[in-house]
């Protein structure tokens, strides 16, 4: 028995390694404004930056259609929230929409 253990200890780290839990839909908080953004995530715990952020144009779509004379980069003010979906590899995150809360 004490000869597998070693076998045991060995597959948990693979599982351990290989199923990492996903983080999932966030909500953030953009704290830098276009076009140098910034958002916070997870509480303020994690800062994102334009080169871990891709973009859908729904933000940038709405904010043309509503505001036609402001520059796109007008699209998120410090302070507004975001819809983020995070990459498998959690390494980049996609905005999809501006939050809206009522």
């Amino acid at each position: 028995m004490e000869s597998n253990s070693g076998i045991i200890e060995f597959a948990k780290l693979f599982k351990e390694r290989d199923n990492k839990d996903f983080l999932g839909v966030q909500i953030g908080t953009v704290v830098e404004p276009l076009p140098e953004i910034q958002i916070s995530i997870l509480g303020g715990k994690v800062l994102l930056n334009k080169k871990k952020l891709i973009w859908t144009s729904s933000i940038f779509d709405l904010h043309k259609l509503l505001n036609p004379l402001e520059d796109e980069n007008q699209a998120l003010k410090v302070g507004n929230e975001v819809v983020l979906i995070p990459s498998k590899d959690g390494q980049m995150f996609f905005v999809v929409d501006k939050v809206v809360r009522k």
